[in-house]
């Protein structure tokens, strides 16, 4: 296991070009992050699908992945803004996507659910915090005024996404 980092806020911004996981059957698999910690105490991460991913995409390893974020930067669950990034070739007819993905804890007993909504919703939390699992992601398309909820610059073409 890797050496456990400083927590993630003493810091402004934190990229890994190839953050490597274990997605399903404990398969190697491997993706970027960024991580940006907000002055509300939020950190979002974007995890960006790799091209030469071997192993579980971060769509289909999002509860894993997510979980996993939190247990090697120290960030507790219920300040996580999960956002995932496909950047396709620009060849491709396809633009470029980031989806905000907001989460359950697994744990039935919970009531409250798990966000990582962009308005900054929270959970009760407890001394287990860390052990939580996520389950049921939604994904929700990025849109100009959720970047700006989170005090980012947009990343979305706005041609290609319209707000409703």
């Amino acid at each position: 296991m890797p050496p456990t980092p400083p927590p993630i806020s003493r810091f402004l911004r934190v990229r890994h070009d190839r953050f490597l996981f274990a997605g399903f059957w404990n398969c190697a698999s491997a993706c970027a992050l960024e991580l940006l910690p907000r002055p509300d105490g939020r950190v979002v991460v974007i995890a960006t699908e790799l091209a030469d991913n071997p192993g579980t995409s971060i769509t289909n390893a999002a509860e894993i992945l997510a979980t996993e974020v939190c247990r090697r930067f120290r960030i507790p669950p219920e300040r996580l803004v999960w956002i995932e990034h496909y950047a396709y070739s620009p060849e491709s007819a396809i633009p470029r996507t980031f989806d905000l993905v907001t989460f359950h804890p697994r744990r039935p007993a919970q009531k409250s659910p798990l966000t990582s909504a962009a308005l900054g919703s929270t959970m009760e939390t407890g001394d287990a915090a860390m052990e939580k699992l996520f389950a049921n992601p939604i994904w929700h398309r990025m849109l100009d005024k959720d970047w700006k909820a989170l005090g980012l610059h947009s990343r979305t073409a706005s041609h290609h996404i319209k707000e409703r």
